[in-house]
């Protein structure tokens, strides 16, 4: 099996645009939560022990996990976009565990007797192969019509799976962008439609249809898709790679945004690379971005990198973007949406960087490292023992001022300290006060054992000398045995 890596750097969604509204029902990333990122509304309601995970990059929080128990899922609701009896496909990428119990269910909108439809999943096992990617419509109420690959689903390991209904042609189910099976018997004109929900990870009315695993980029569409768009699909032809990174915190606020460009072999045309377009959408309300509002949007443009206007964004402002990329050589052009990003520009209070606050077992030789907040010139250090001195900057933690962004303290093994940096501006305004942070220092790891280290601190001197006496102390006026 090919194994997608380099290629799938970025995973965002696809979309056909030929003259009327593309064919995309709902795109549901999974980013830690249910959002219909297809701008289509069909957010979904989690319930059950379906958690936020690490997607295939390693990504947190950029997948969704779910237990596989009767009530574990992701509930679409009945929106209009979401009954469909003709064209269909769905798409998902998928990690099942080992020792999956269960006929797990990616996406349905199925139930029992009266009540099928159609559903993308594994079957716990069938024809002697176990957990096959499968892809069933609904004949009627009570019929199902499957397709089955004739391999397992590997198992703990991210693989795309896709099905497609082609209404009187063919169903098909899709592994990895290669075509594994195709049924072409007797397949109806349209499927059969019920009342019930769409649901990612389960499926209404059973106990052991739980998903057992991850799910991540989920897809439908009302259209068949071919292969080569599927392959798109799971390879990804949008702008990916964002600068500022996704999530980026204390961004200055005059960036140049910019992104990769696709791979120019899964484009129309890899020879006309330099033809792809970009439309930016930018602005710190997520509303108008997702929904690319006319009054954010940019472009198109040939360049992969956006400078914002004007050029000085808000301090402290979280701002939202995303880019749509347009390949011209479909013969009508072919738009690939991109996905939210977001950034927060940098505050005028300083930023920690080392070491991070609660830290355990810092080395007694640590440099603490801030960064400096916006405008700052100079930086007032606190820093001791005692945390509601340093909260209320008194003046007996007061280190001193500095132009630098680190500072070098003596420190004792197995301490807990607190720290905060008031950050200085130009033209003697008021400071920008800090955070209180804190780590504790390592216990000691002595080389060998010293005569005299009495609080093990691995060196001798006069604190040695004061336990020693007050040990002494202690056991002359108690009449001890002293040593």
């Amino acid at each position: 099996m090919r194994r997608i890596t380099l290629l799938t750097i970025c995973a965002l969604l696809l979309c056909w645009i030929g003259g009327a509204k593309a064919d995309l029902v709902g795109y549901w990333p999974l980013d830690g939560d249910a959002t219909d990122a297809s701008g289509n509304g069909n957010d979904g309601t989690i319930t059950g022990n379906v958690t936020p995970t690490a997607d295939r990059f390693g990504n947190p929080d950029g997948a969704m996990s779910f237990g596989g128990g009767a009530n574990d899922k992701i509930d679409l609701g009945t929106g209009p976009d979401l009954q469909i009896t003709g064209e269909m496909t769905l798409a998902a990428w998928v990690l099942l565990r080992d020792g999956n119990p269960n006929n797990g269910r990616v996406i349905a909108k199925a139930g029992g007797g009266g009540q099928r439809c159609w559903s993308l999943n594994t079957e716990l096992l069938s024809g002697g192969v176990a957990n096959p990617a499968t892809f069933q419509i609904a004949r009627d109420g009570n019929t199902n019509l499957s397709v089955l690959d004739t391999k397992s689903l590997p198992t703990d390991e991210w693989v795309h799976m896709a099905g497609v209904f082609r209404p009187g042609e063919a169903i098909e189910i899709y592994v990895n962008g290669e075509l594994r099976i195709s049924n072409t018997t007797s397949i109806p004109a349209q499927q059969h439609n019920n009342s019930l929900a769409v649901l990612i990870g389960n499926r209404a009315g059973a106990n052991n249809c739980g998903w057992y695993g991850s799910i991540d980029e989920v897809r439908v569409y009302n259209e068949a898709l071919s292969q080569a768009q599927i392959s798109s699909i799971m390879r990804t032809l949008s702008a990916c790679n964002p600068n500022p990174a996704n999530r980026a915190e204390r961004v200055p606020v005059n960036p140049i945004l910019s992104w990769d460009a696709p791979d120019p072999e899964w484009l129309a045309d890899p020879n006309a690379a330099d033809e792809v377009q970009y439309v930016v959408y930018f602005d710190p309300n997520e509303l108008l971005v997702s929904n690319r509002d006319a009054s954010v949007r940019f472009g198109p443009q040939y360049e992969t990198g956006f400078a914002p206007t004007p050029p000085d964004l808000e301090l402290a402002t979280t701002y939202y973007w995303l880019v749509d990329v347009i390949d011209p050589n479909f013969g009508q052009p072919v738009t690939y949406p991109g996905r939210v990003w977001t950034f927060t520009t940098l505050p005028p209070k300083a930023g920690l960087i080392y070491p991070d606050d609660g830290a355990v077992n810092v080395e007694r030789n640590a440099v603490l490292q801030w960064d400096a907040g916006f405008g700052a010139v100079a930086h007032d250090i606190y820093f001791g023992t005692d945390g509601d001195l340093v909260a209320a900057g008194d003046a007996s933690v007061y280190v001193g001022r500095t132009v630098e962004t680190s500072y070098d303290p003596d420190l004792d093994w197995q301490t807990q300290y607190f720290w905060r940096i008031d950050e200085v501006f130009s033209g003697g305004g008021l400071a920008e006060l800090g955070d209180v942070w804190r780590f504790t220092t390592a216990a000691a790891v002595c080389e060998y054992e010293l005569d005299g280290d009495i609080n093990k601190d691995c060196i001798v001197d006069f604190q040695d000398l004061a336990l020693m006496a007050e040990n002494w102390l202690i056991c002359n006026l108690t009449n001890g045995d002293c040593p």
